[in-house]
């Protein structure tokens, strides 16, 4: 295929190009990711179908509606107090609405940016990226030159 040196080492320069401004490309667009301030307000809730969970937040609805028209309907008359009732109800409808929206991880791959790394993991990144290229280079050598 490749018989002469001079299309071997074009060959090999144009791949150690390419592999060059994908490592100043993926630097870049790490560079410029800002993780947004609210994050865990930003990520939309997405709906649960639980056939359990709203048969319990209909139980506990219609005892709440029962209960506030009780309330509403001894206004006039001196009826017991149902207020410890409704917050112990309000909580439950809040525990079960928490248990409904599902767990979202917040970290981001890039919140650390590169000049905090240590010299060690400068050093890491290097050594990769050598190794990287060897290994590139091991396989156009043997397989395709």
């Amino acid at each position: 295929m490749l018989k002469d040196n001079f299309n071997k080492i074009c060959l090999v320069a144009i791949a150690f190009l390419v592999l060059v401004s994908l490592c100043f490309t993926l630097k870049v667009n790490a560079e410029e990711f800002d993780a947004p301030a609210d994050a865990a307000e930003s990520v939309p809730s997405v709906q649960v179908y639980d056939p359990d969970l709203y048969a319990k937040l209909d139980s506990l609805q219609e005892s709440v509606n029962a209960l506030s028209e009780v309330i509403a309907a001894d206004t006039q008359n001196t009826a017991p107090d149902y207020t410890e009732q409704l917050s112990g109800i309000s909580d439950q409808l809040q525990i079960l609405a928490e248990q409904a929206e599902p767990e979202t991880d917040t970290t981001s791959a890039f919140d650390k940016s590169f000049s905090e790394y240590s010299l060690v993991e400068n050093l890491l990144l290097i050594l990769s990226v050598i190794l990287g290229f060897n290994v590139f280079s091991l396989i156009i050598k043997n397989f395709i030159l």
